[in-house]
């Protein structure tokens, strides 16, 4: 169940039960308004560029409300591709935001920053209401 709808439910009475006991979080504010997630895989060529673009990245997507919920090496579960050195996954409060950000002035400049040491795939995820 899409989690915007828990929380829904237990406005008007209901509350969320697994296993029949009530779990030990809460739904945050800003958990529950992440409705679209930027994917990425970065494989690096180079690491030039990167004290630069980690400096001025955190800030943007801030600016954007985008929070990095994941970066790391990706672990394969299925499939025979190759795999990319990092992957990460930004939430976003909605898809206009996200892309708000990634055609941002700012982060045009870190994109062709980043081009100059690293490969990057980017796929842009909306939830459902």
């Amino acid at each position: 169940m899409h989690l915007s709808r828990i929380y829904a439910q237990k406005r008007s009475g209901y509350s969320l039960r697994v296993n029949g006991r009530t779990p030990r979080f809460k739904l945050t504010t800003e958990l529950k308004r992440m409705t679209a997630y930027a994917v990425g895989e970065l494989t690096v060529h180079n690491n030039n560029w990167m004290e630069e673009y980690t400096q001025k990245i955190g800030p943007l997507l801030k600016k954007h409300g985008g929070d990095m919920v994941a970066k790391g090496q990706p672990l394969r579960l299925e499939g025979s591709r190759e795999l990319p050195h990092v992957s990460i996954c930004i939430a976003f409060p909605s898809g206009d935001a996200a892309r708000g950000w990634y055609n941002d002035p700012e982060n045009q400049a870190l994109v062709t920053l980043r081009q100059t040491g690293a490969d990057f795939e980017l796929l842009l995820v909306e939830t459902g209401t």
